[in-house]
């Protein structure tokens, strides 16, 4: 996303940096996590320099014109640099002085805008660069890997100057054993021990060692992934923690896209060992005390002793490990994954804990359970999470009403309200708590009684319960059902799927729309079910009798293109939906651009009982008043929001210019309604009356203050 966060693991709480317009794609932070920097991709190569503490932004570095790919911050906190491209598209390390951001004071902990980062040098690198680290035990030197290539800089008279690493086997051969270490762990059954090669013969093109690879790819000529491909080091690491100054030896660990893990000896300048620790791309490395820990693509994250024997602990996860960091007392791991899971590893009791789970797409829709304490939303990424709702009522209104402004720049696009709790969608990654749920493939039956049992016993606090997921189809809306623990879900090929939630079942699928459905509702007393779609067709289902459809209502037209929102009143006499204006081709109803109508069924006959015309060229939703007196419609376009009283057909109040964007959203709370932002119809400066026509005739109220909802 384009802000930071900072969780609080004790407290469950987090703090966001806002800032960034663009896709965040590089972050480090110093060793005593006073000072945080943050830089963007795109065009605009942005890095900012935060205190960490106050998340107040200190400097903004523009040295870089495009393709930031690294950064880092010297343990020191008093240099930074940084991997990008300059105006020509060439790859350039910058290097700045950052000390003048330091605390006035000795000992200081907070950070005073004094002196701005001033650029040391700026060195082009014909050398493709992924990845950079300051030495932890050389503060003057810096650590870069890439596309077959690992090198050493040294800061010497303003000035970077370098030498490779060599990956190539040396002509004595005089060091490492000549292949590659496969721990007991990495390999496969009849393995014969930690880098033990097999006993076919080594000139032989066609043996194989015990991880299945060419023997004489096993060599130092290229490494592993010569058979395979060039070598792309993906992250650094250093042998000991960063107070570790002044050691006479030491190593580097560079880990790689072929799964390997190489030991380099930095005062040799050549590959020490290179160690098969993953069966996929090792994309980061962490390193304790006597301890390394790795995360791949394979899923799996595993601690290693520095023998490298065996893993000691491993945690498979349900995608791809992105991302590892290390607290301070060294005794936790921090995990993070390419679906958005971020989770903490305690290394000496062996306990993981998931702190955060989040959609990896835009939240399209939200919905929550009537009756239990949960929640459900929908996200382009495909997939359906159901979360536990935080119960503690006053400290979720307080935290809403203290991170609102937080939701600038985000457009809301669903609202959900349940027990004075109100739920937001918005297309940035949700942040919630959760706990540790398998994906569960939609229609089938995948959840294991574990999991079930982790799941009824998880704290209602905004934790994820269960996950349903649709790959290749889009899904576009949900619905709870009032009284059975079943969840309706519609998607962008038209089809409805109702799923028993509590064993993760495929109940009913139908398929009645011709596109995408719009939304779903069921009456109050859970007997019908209503689907709105993309094609103009409004349909009735018949749930006692596994969601049979009863009826094509034809709300838009039948088969024309346009949005069918429906809503079903309080008291389950009515049923609402858009309509095309069957007037609409009259001069003077195109004259005055009346298209669009509101059109009321009876909740027992189905049949229409009233159609309210209305001059807005758009309705994105409709609902009914608490009272189901009053019918509201907010249009997107004019972002305006119509009341009507159903009795009448007459229009009670007009409020304009309800958000400065457009207006996506609108649910009824008592004698609220909220859009993108909740408030008192009333209240409102713009509200005001308007004459509109409808069946029953035409008419405006009196004036004054519109009667409440």
């Amino acid at each position: 996303g384009a802000f930071g966060s900072n969780g609080q693991i004790p407290k469950g709480r987090q703090r966001f940096f806002f800032g960034h317009d663009a896709f965040i794609c590089a972050m480090a932070i110093d060793p005593a996590g006073r000072l945080m920097a943050s830089g963007q991709e795109g065009k605009q190569a942005t890095i900012r320099l935060w205190d960490y503490r106050s998340g107040i932004c200190l400097a903004i570095l523009k040295e870089h014109a495009s393709g930031l790919v690294a950064l880092d911050i010297s343990p020191d906190c008093r240099a930074l640099t940084a991997v990008g491209l300059d105006v020509q598209g060439r790859q350039v390390i910058v290097l700045w002085d950052i000390s003048g951001l330091a605390p006035i004071l000795a000992g200081q902990n907070e950070f005073s805008i004094g002196r701005d980062p001033v650029v040391i040098t700026r060195h082009l690198t014909g050398f493709n660069v992924r990845t950079i680290r300051f030495s932890l035990y050389e503060p003057d030197r810096l650590v870069t890997a890439g596309k077959d290539n690992i090198r050493l800089y040294r800061l010497k008279n303003q000035q970077l100057r370098g030498v490779s690493i060599r990956l190539t086997q040396p002509k004595g051969g005089a060091y490492g054993k000549g292949h590659v270490d496969v721990p007991k762990a990495a390999r496969g059954p009849g393995s014969k021990g930690p880098g033990h090669a097999d006993s076919s013969n080594p000139n032989d093109p066609n043996s194989t060692n015990n991880n299945g690879l060419p023997l004489n790819a096993a060599g130092f000529n290229g490494g592993l992934s010569a058979a395979l491909g060039p070598n792309i080091f993906t992250d650094i690491g250093f042998e000991s923690g960063s107070k570790s100054f002044g050691v006479e030896s030491y190593k580097i660990f560079v880990a790689s896209s072929s799964g390997a893990l190489y030991v380099v000896d930095p005062e040799l300048r050549e590959v020490h060992r290179i160690l098969q620790l993953h069966g996929a791309a090792i994309n980061c490395i962490a390193l304790l005390d006597g301890l390394c820990v790795t995360g791949a693509d394979d899923r799996l994250v595993r601690v290693w002793p520095l023998d490298f024997s065996d893993y000691v602990m491993e945690a498979e996860h349900e995608a791809a490990v992105t991302s590892l960091g290390i607290s301070s007392d060294g005794l936790r791991v921090s995990i993070g994954t390419e679906n958005g899971v971020l989770g903490v590893l305690n290394v000496p009791v062996h306990k993981y804990v998931t702190m955060l789970r989040s959609h990896c797409g835009s939240v399209t829709c939200v919905a929550t359970d009537p009756i239990r304490d949960q929640y459900c939303t929908v996200s382009a990424d495909g997939t359906v999470r159901i979360w536990g709702l935080q119960v503690n009522s006053n400290n979720f209104n307080n935290n809403h009403n203290n991170n609102c402004n937080n939701m600038n720049g985000h457009s809301t696009t669903s609202l959900s309200y349940q027990r004075q709790q109100l739920s937001s969608a918005a297309p940035a990654n949700t942040t919630t708590s959760a706990v540790v749920a398998p994906p569960l493939v939609a229609g089938q039956s995948t959840i294991s009684a574990a999991s079930a049992a982790a799941a009824a016993a998880a704290v209602s606090q905004h934790q994820q319960l269960f996950e349903f997921d649709a790959p290749g189809e889009a899904v576009t809306c949900v619905s709870y059902h009032p009284i059975q623990h079943e969840l309706a879900c519609g998607f962008a090929n038209g089809r409805v799927r109702i799923f028993d939630v509590p064993t993760t079942s495929m109940v009913q699928e139908l398929w009645q729309h011709h596109s995408a459905v719009v939304e779903i509702a069921f009456s109050p007393e859970g007997a019908q079910m209503f689907s709105g779609g993309a094609d103009g067709a409004l349909i009735a289902y018949d749930v006692p009798r596994l969601y049979a459809p009863v009826k094509f209502m034809a709300a838009g037209g039948g088969r024309e293109r346009m949005r069918v929102c429906v809503c079903v009143s309080p008291d389950g006499e009515m049923v609402a939906s858009v309509g095309k204006d069957p007037n609409a081709a009259n001069a003077a109803a195109a004259a005055t651009k009346t298209i669009l109508s509101l059109v009321i069924f009876s909740g027992g006959s189905l049949e229409p009982i009233m159609r309210i015309a209305t001059d807005a060229p758009d309705i994105a939703k409709i609902a009914f008043s608490p009272d189901s007196r009053d019918l509201l419609a907010i249009s997107s376009s004019l972002c305006r929001v119509d009341r009507f009283c159903t009795k009448t057909g007459l229009i009670v109040q007009q409020i304009r210019d309800v958000h400065r964007h457009q207006a996506l959203c609108l649910h009824v709370i008592g004698s609220y309604f909220g859009g993108n932002l909740i408030v008192p119809p009333t209240a409102h400066p713009n509200f005001g009356s308007n004459s509109s026509s409808s069946s029953s005739g035409s008419g405006s109220n009196s004036g004054g203050t519109p009667p409440p909802l």
